[in-house]
């Protein structure tokens, strides 16, 4: 009875915690006027030794095992850099791109951090029993609340309700919508979802075979993003497709199977 107590305890502690993270209200302030804009050079000319594009896939490799003591540096103050920002004086795409890049600098900076690893999900220092991986630890501070990767992505998909944002943000895993190889900028923000969304679909993002669709297990885990239904997947996915996949796409209405490599994006 005693060890029951305990663990309850535990939980609405952990409970209290998320629900102080996820604050809508506090989150959606924003200066609509404001034309503050937030220099993620730092953070560019990181991607820019570390982070390799393919030129005909588009996929990215990051070199983990190369970053040299000096840039590891220079990931953690740009880090520490952005927990300093005033979020609620930005403008909504600069806040955006904001979210998005602390989030990948932190998959990154953990990543460095536990390297090496064959998968993201071997760094279980989430503090929630039974889950595994990262996600749920608490890592840094904005606007003096302590957020973890699970609760800055849930912050941005609830308090600006735009479905790619799931293609910006970067797991550190194969599976993964591509780490970009270059910081979101708000000012051409829309330009670059559009860009993280095309890459994403028209490459391990959708394929057909023999049995009908397979498409990434991101959808399925968040299908609120898509109107909760398959079909509302396969009306999103058609938007972002290329011909002939996004012809097979709009007359497709069958069953929907999932796929995800979680081993880790580099070397």
């Amino acid at each position: 009875m005693r060890q029951l107590k305990i663990m309850l305890m535990i939980a609405c502690c952990l409970l209290i915690s998320v629900a102080f993270a996820y604050d809508h209200a506090q989150w959606s302030r924003n200066n609509v006027n404001s034309v503050d804009i937030i220099d993620h050079g730092m953070w560019s000319d990181f991607l820019t030794r570390y982070a390799t594009e393919d030129d005909v896939s588009h996929d990215v490799q990051v070199h983990y095992g190369s970053v040299r003591p000096i840039d590891y540096k220079r990931l953690n103050y740009y880090i520490e850099f952005l927990q300093k920002q005033r979020l609620y004086d930005l403008n909504q795409n600069e806040q955006k791109a904001f979210w998005i890049n602390l989030y990948n600098a932190l998959t990154v900076q953990l990543i460095l951090d536990h390297y090496p690893c064959h998968t993201v999900r071997d760094i279980n220092i989430s503090p929630q029993q039974f889950k595994r991986g990262p996600w749920g630890a608490k890592l840094v501070e904005v606007e003096h609340v302590p957020l973890s990767l699970d609760d800055i992505s849930y912050i941005l998909r609830a308090t600006y309700h735009d479905n790619r944002i799931l293609y910006a943000l970067n797991n550190g895993s194969r599976g993964a919508p591509r780490l970009a190889p270059y910081s979101y900028e708000g000012r051409k923000l829309d330009e670059q979802l559009d860009v993280a969304a095309d890459y994403f679909v028209n490459g391990r993002g959708v394929k057909f075979d023999s049995h009908g669709v397979i498409i990434s297990q991101m959808y399925y885990w968040y299908p609120e993003e898509f109107n909760g239904t398959d079909v509302g997947i396969l009306e999103h996915l058609a938007l972002f497709a290329k011909k002939p996949l996004r012809d097979k796409l709009k007359v497709y209405r069958s069953h929907l199977a999932y796929t995800y490599d979680w081993s880790l994006n580099g070397e």
